[in-house]
C-alpha cells in the first residue's frame, strides 16, 4: 500500500469516498516501557500483545484497554526487558493464548515468566516461519522468522508481518542484520509502511539493504534510558539516509516519521481504512518528516554552503550512503572527513593555546601563520571559538600579515575551551578562511596545539612545546 499510505502521520487524514465501507478501527498502541518492547494490538474487544517490556509499565499501560479476556500474549524472545512485565500481565489478565518462540532461559526473569504463564493454563503455541497466528479474519499475524533456532537470543525474535486495510507493519523483536539480510534472500519481505526499529536502534540491526527492501513511511524505536547508546547514531543515519527523495513530491507523498519512545512517550497509530490513518502520542508531541541533510540529486555544493563543518559532514555521509560516492567531492583526500578550502591567501590557523600554566584569563591565544607568498590584509577578520563560550577575537582594521610573518591573537577574558573546540577564520565578510578540527588540550601548562606536517603532505594537530612565533616543525 506504498502510494496509499505514504500520506501522514502526526496529522489525521481522513478521506470519506462514496461506497467504501466503514471498517472496524485497528489501533497499533507502541507503549513506552523505557528500554524495551510492548505493543498492544487493539481490534474492538480483541486484543493481542506482543512482549511486555519489564516491570509494571506495560500492564498499568493496558489496563482499561482489555475488553474482558486478552486474547494472545506473544513474546519474541526472552530478554527480561521483552518478557519482564508479562509477569504482571498474566497475574492481571485472563489470557487465552501464547506464543513463543519455544527458547528457553535459566534467568530468574524466565522462571517468573514461565511460572507466570504455566499457572494461567493458556494454549501455548511454538511459532515457526509460515505460521499464522488466527487473530481475527480481517487482521493477517504472519510469522516470518525463525525457522529453527540458533545460539543467540535476538536473532530467536519472533518477527511478525502485519497486514490489515491495506496497510502493512513488521514488527522485529531483537533480530541483527544477519537475520535481515536472510530474510531479504529468502524474498519473502514487502514494501510495508510501519516498522518496530529492531533493538532499540541496535547498530548491529536495520541494515541499509533491509531499509531499500522493506522502504517503509513510518519507523517507531522503542527505547529508553540505556548504556548502551541506543539508538545508534548509525542507525539514525541510515533510517534518514538510505531512500531516494522523489522526483514528483507533489505528486506523492513521500513524507518519512520517527517515532522514538524516549522523545513521544507511547505512540499509537489508529488504521481505519486505505486512507484513513491517524497517529497520536502520549507527549502530545508529533514528529516532523524525516529531513536529509543536504539534496544528493540537486545543485553542487561546497563546504562553504554548510552551517558548520557537522552538517557538511552530514551531507557527505548521507550522499555517500544514498548515492555510493562522495558527490559534491567534499572529502579531497579520501579520508572519510570532510575537507575545509584552502585558506584565503594562505592565512592559516597555526597554534593554539587553550589552557596556559595558571590562570586561563588574557594568556589563551591562536597565532595564525601566513603561508603564502603575498602580503594579505587580515584587517576586520575575526577568530572564533565554537563551542562553550563561542567567543569571537576581532582583528584590527590595517592589520596586515606578510609572508612568512606570525601574529599572536588574544583577549582578556576567557575564550577557547578546553577539549571539543574547533577555532575558526572568518575573513571581514564573514566568509570560512580556515578552521582546525576539535582540539583538547588537558594540561594546564606551557604546551600548545600546534598545526605540523606529518611528513606524508598532510597537515595534522598536535600537542608539543610552544612555538609561538616561531615555525611548528
Amino acid at each position: 500500500m506504498r502510494e496509499s499510505a505514504a500520506s501522514v502521520v502526526g496529522l489525521a487524514i481522513v478521506m470519506v469516498l462514496a461506497g467504501v465501507a466503514v471498517a472496524q478501527q485497528l489501533d497499533i498502541h507502541f507503549i513506552d516501557v523505557g528500554q524495551g518492547d510492548a505493543i498492544l494490538l487493539d481490534y474492538g474487544e480483541l486484543e493481542l500483545l506482543i512482549d511486555g517490556g519489564r516491570g509494571d509499565a506495560c500492564r498499568d499501560y493496558i489496563t482499561g484497554l482489555i475488553d474482558g479476556e486478552l486474547e494472545i500474549v506473544v513474546a519474541t524472545h526472552m530478554d527480561a526487558d521483552h518478557i519482564g512485565g508479562l509477569v504482571e500481565v498474566f497475574e492481571s489478565f485472563d489470557v487465552v493464548e501464547l506464543w513463543t518462540n519455544g527458547d528457553t532461559s535459566t534467568t530468574a526473569t524466565y522462571g517468573a515468566f514461565q511460572a507466570a504463564y504455566v499457572a494461567e493454563r493458556c494454549t501455548h503455541n511454538t511459532g515457526r516461519a509460515g505460521d499464522t497466528i488466527a487473530f481475527h479474519e480481517d487482521v493477517s499475524l504472519q510469522v516470518l522468522h525463525p525457522e529453527t533456532l540458533v545460539s543467540e537470543s535476538n536473532d530467536n525474535s519472533l518477527v511478525l508481518l502485519l497486514e490489515y486495510s491495506g496497510w502493512i507493519s513488521l514488527f522485529t523483536g531483537d533480530i541483527t542484520s544477519e537475520v535481515e539480510r536472510n530474510l531479504l534472500q529468502d524474498g519473502i519481505l514487502p514494501d510495508i509502511d510501519i516498522l518496530k526499529v529492531s533493538h532499540s536502534g541496535s547498530p548491529y540491526s536495520t541494515c541499509v539493504d533491509f531499509l531499500r527492501a522493506v522502504d517503509p513511511m513510518i519507523f517507531v524505536i522503542s527505547v529508553g534510558e540505556n548504556a548502551y547508546g541506543h539508538p545508534s547514531e548509525d542507525v539514525l543515519q541510515r533510517i534518514t539516509c538510505y531512500w531516494e527523495p522523489s522526483p514528483y513530491p507533489d505528486l506523492v507523498e513521500t513524507n518519512r516519521y520517527l517515532y522514538r519512545t524516549d522523545v513521544h512517550g507511547s505512540v499509537v497509530i489508529e488504521i481505519l481504512h486505505l486512507l484513513d490513518a491517524t497517529g497520536r502520542t502520549s507527549s502530545g508531541i508529533d514528529p516532523e518528516p524525516l529531513e536529509q541533510p543536504c539534496d544528493c540529486t540537486g545543485p553542487d555544493l561546497d563546504y562553504e554552503d554548510f552551517e558548520s563543518r557537522e552538517r557538511c559532514q552530514q551531507c557527505h555521509d548521507c550522499c555517500l550512503m544514498n548515492q555510493g560516492w562522495d558527490v559534491f567531492n567534499l572529502d579531497r583526500d579520501g579520508d572519510g572527513v570532510v575537507d575545509p578550502p584552502e585558506p584565503v591567501g594562505g592565512v592559516v590557523i597555526n597554534e593554539v593555546e587553550p589552557n596556559p600554566a595558571g590562570d586561563d584569563r588574557g594568556r589563551e591565544w591562536v597565532e595564525l601563520y601566513n603561508a603564502g607568498v603575498t602580503s594579505v590584509d587580515i584587517g576586520g577578520w575575526t577568530i572564533c571559538s565554537t563551542h562553550g563560550r563561542t567567543s569571537c577575537v576581532s582583528i584590527p582594521y590595517g592589520t596586515t600579515i606578510a609572508p612568512g610573518q606570525f601574529l599572536c591573537f588574544s583577549q582578556s577574558a576567557q575564550w577557547i575551551d578546553n577539549s571539543d573546540e574547533a577555532m575558526k577564520l572568518l575573513d571581514r565578510n564573514g566568509n570560512l578562511v580556515d578552521q582546525t578540527p576539535n582540539l583538547a588540550d588537558g594540561g594546564n601548562d606551557n604546551r600548545t596545539l600546534s598545526r605540523v606536517s606529518d611528513g606524508a603532505g598532510n597537515w595534522v594537530w598536535v600537542r608539543q612545546g610552544a612555538t609561538k612565533g616561531y615555525s611548528n616543525e
